[in-house]
C-alpha cells in the first residue's frame, strides 16, 4: 500500500491522542481510546496502521524508531 492509496480515503478528525515512549523510541497516535476491535498492518518500514475491523476506517498509527 502506498501513500497515494491512503490519500483522501481516510481521515482522523477529532480526539487525536498520542504518546511517545522515549526508551523504546515509539510514537503512538490514535483517534479516541484504544479498543479491541482493531486490526494492525505494517504499511512501510517501521510504520504500523490500525484499522477498525468493522468499518475499515483508520483509527491509529504506530511509528517505530
Amino acid at each position: 500500500m502506498s501513500r497515494s492509496d491512503l490519500q483522501g480515503s481516510y481521515s482522523m478528525k477529532a480526539n487525536i491522542q498520542y504518546s511517545f515512549d522515549r526508551e523504546a523510541d515509539i510514537l503512538y497516535l490514535s483517534r479516541g481510546d484504544p479498543y479491541p476491535g482493531v486490526e494492525s498492518e505494517e504499511i512501510g518500514d517501521d510504520i504500523i496502521i490500525h484499522r477498525d475491523r468493522t468499518t475499515g476506517e483508520v483509527v491509529g498509527f504506530t511509528i517505530l524508531n
